[in-house]
Parts: structure tokens; C-alpha cells; sequence
């Protein structure tokens, strides 16, 4: 964006006038007069600068600078929307992580109940075996969890520009927000893009630049005052001294004929014209995407809520009436257990599917959604 400001700012830049000095001595005949002949002559010459072609100059180097200008505010957003991204994941991840201990911990109970009744012949090898294989499955699932989680710390980390065991974060179990229904509109959410979008206003003001440059070249067809030059004279021959002023004009004759400059940069300009009209496209099928895949995760939530969430609580009264029941063995309870936190665990990565969506089309649009 500096580079762009200042070659903005050199769009006015006026040409260094041209100081010229001559000075010469001839000697004449031997048959004549041994005096010599001296001719001296001084000029100036300044460069006119051409308005013509000043104007859609600057104009382009200004679109130029707004255009930086919209990358930056892109590259500035893109940082922010993996920050709240990453963020986010990492309390889904902390979440998930204590459930995928959980159902280890509580697995490892019923295994070691069911190699105790194992020795006893009070269970048999096939149920051995089922606890085995959950064993080693949760185990491996409590790995997976771990190492994404240690991922997404890193990568919020290379973007805070620290350590990753530098920092900690208040990461609760909040409840995922949701959009009031029925919600934003495709139009209103592609008026809004079209809006917030910086890379679309990036390629909307390279666009106006290059149409700016076929312009100034354009103009270049125009005949305009190149140089004015003024200078002095002095003859020691007639002993005399003299003044004068002098133009120099363009004569485009050929850029009226056979150049295709202008050509060159007017298909420029055509083709910047139809990457602003590409990316516009390319922004509405990305929002419309982020929209299905909103609406997705919405259907997703509101079927959870509706179904699940009875069954959690169903869950949740029976395990209690279990712990309260004289003479549970403790295998059974650990049982039931795990498969509440099974059920918990599910729940919770169908809300972070809904909140990444979420957090996806506010990528897409540029701007956060409203509360």
C-alpha cells in the first residue's frame, strides 16, 4: 500500500527543465585577418506537462492505491477470521478432549470388571473381547483428540506470534448462537457480500485503473506543447546579441495510424473488466455454499434439539436412579455412563459443525453477522 501511495504521489511529477550552452571559435585564412570568429548561445527548455495525460495518470494511480488499500483490509480480515476460527475450535477441542478422557476412563472400568468376571466364569470371551476393542478405540480417539488439539494450539500460536505454551484461553461450554428466523436472505446476504467483500473491491478499483491507463494512452493522440524553449544568442561577428523563444510540439501522426498501444491497454482494461465480473461470481457461489451448508447444520441443530436433547436428559435421570440403586455392580453403572458421554460427545460436535458454518459464512460475506 506504501509503494502504491507513492507512486501515486509521482503521478505529478514534472520533468527537470534542460540548461544548454554552446560556445565556438573558428579561425579564419591565413590570407585574412588573424582575429577569431566567436559564436556563443544559452537556452532553457522546459518541459510542458500535458494534462491530458496527467489526469487519467493520477486517476489510475489513485485507483491503484485503493486498491492496495481493499488488499490489506482483505489480508487484515482473513488473519481475523482464522483468529475466531481457531479460537473457537480450541474450546470445542478442549471440550471434546475431556469427553474423549472420559469415555477412556470409564471404559477402563468396565474392562477391568469384565477381566475380573472373566476369571471368575462369569463372563464370556466374546464380551471379553468387545471391551478390549472399545478399549483400544477409545484410547485411540482420546490420541486423535489430543493431537488436534496440540495442531490448533500451534496454528493459534503462529498467528498470535508466540509460544504455544505461552498462553491459556477462557475456553466454556457456551451455547452456539443461532441466526433469528427466518434468518438472512440470499439477496440480503449477496448485497451484503457485495458490500464487505475487500477482494471484490480490490478488483472493482483495478478495473476503473486500467480503464484510466487505456485513457492516458488514449490521449496521447491529442497534439500538445512538448517543450518551450528560450535562449540568448551572441555573434562577436556582427557584434551583435539576440533573443528568441522556441515550441516544440507533438505531431501524433502515427499514433493516429499504425501503434496499438492503445489497443494493448484497452484489452487491459477489458480483461480487468471481466476478473471483476469473474470474482463477483466466484463471491456468489462461495455465499451461496456457506448458506446451504448454514441451513444444513441448522435442520442438523433444530432435529438435536428436538430428539436428542429428551434423550440426554431421559439419560441423565436413569443414570442417576442407577447410582441411587443398592447393590449395582459398578460395571453397570460405568456402562451407562460412558454411553451418556457418548451421547454428550455427539451433541457437542453437531453444535461446533453449526458454529464453524456460522463462522464460515461470515468469512464469506466479510463482515461478522449481526447479533
Amino acid at each position: 500500500m506504501e509503494i502504491a501511495h507513492e507512486q501515486r504521489l509521482a503521478a505529478t511529477d514534472i520533468k527537470d527543465p534542460v540548461f544548454q550552452a554552446e560556445s565556438r571559435s573558428s579561425g579564419q585564412s591565413e590570407s585574412a585577418s588573424s582575429d577569431e570568429l566567436d559564436n556563443s548561445r544559452v537556452s532553457v527548455g522546459v518541459f510542458v506537462p500535458n494534462p491530458w495525460l496527467t489526469v487519467p495518470r493520477v486517476d489510475a494511480r489513485t485507483a491503484d492505491y485503493q486498491a492496495a488499500q481493499a488488499d490489506l483490509n482483505a489480508a487484515i480480515w482473513l488473519v481475523k477470521c482464522d483468529v475466531r476460527r481457531l479460537f473457537a475450535q480450541m474450546g470445542y477441542l478442549t471440550n471434546d478432549f475431556a469427553f474423549s478422557a472420559d469415555q477412556v476412563r470409564l471404559n477402563g472400568d468396565v474392562l477391568s470388571t469384565m477381566q475380573a468376571r472373566m476369571g471368575q466364569g462369569a463372563a464370556t470371551a466374546s464380551d471379553l473381547m468387545t471391551a478390549s476393542r472399545q478399549s483400544i478405540q477409545f484410547q485411540d480417539d482420546l490420541d486423535q483428540a489430543s493431537h488436534r488439539y496440540q495442531t490448533t494450539r500451534r496454528q493459534l500460536a503462529a498467528l498470535l506470534d508466540v509460544a504455544p505454551e505461552s498462553f491459556e484461553l477462557a475456553t466454556n461450554p457456551v451455547a452456539v448462537p443461532s441466526l433469528p428466523e427466518p434468518g438472512m436472505n440470499l439477496q440480503q446476504a449477496e448485497a451484503m457480500a457485495v458490500k464487505s467483500r475487500w477482494e471484490l473491491a480490490a478488483l472493482r478499483w483495478r478495473a476503473q485503473a486500467a480503464e484510466s491507463a487505456y485513457h492516458e494512452i488514449r490521449n496521447e493522440r491529442l497534439p500538445w506543447i512538448k517543450e518551450v524553449k528560450a535562449g540568448y544568442l551572441d555573434n562577436a561577428q556582427n557584434n551583435s546579441d539576440k533573443y528568441w523563444v522556441g515550441l516544440a510540439v507533438d505531431i501524433p501522426i502515427f499514433s493516429w495510424t499504425k501503434n496499438h498501444a492503445a489497443d494493448a491497454v484497452l484489452a487491459k482494461a477489458r480483461l480487468a473488466g471481466v476478473d471483476e465480473t469473474n470474482g463477483l461470481r466466484l463471491i456468489r457461489q462461495e455465499l451461496r455454499d456457506a448458506m446451504d451448508e448454514l441451513e444444513q447444520a441448522r435442520r442438523q441443530q433444530a432435529r438435536y434439539d428436538t430428539s436428542v436433547s429428551p434423550l440426554i436428559a431421559t439419560m441423565r435421570q436413569t443414570l442417576a436412579t442407577l447410582k441411587s440403586t443398592p447393590n449395582i455392580m459398578p460395571d453397570q453403572v460405568a456402562a451407562a455412563e460412558l454411553q451418556l458421554v457418548e451421547t454428550l460427545r455427539l451433541d457437542l460436535t453437531t453444535r461446533w459443525q453449526y458454529q464453524l458454518a456460522l463462522l464460515n459464512l461470515e468469512q464469506t460475506l466479510g463482515a461478522p453477522l449481526p447479533q
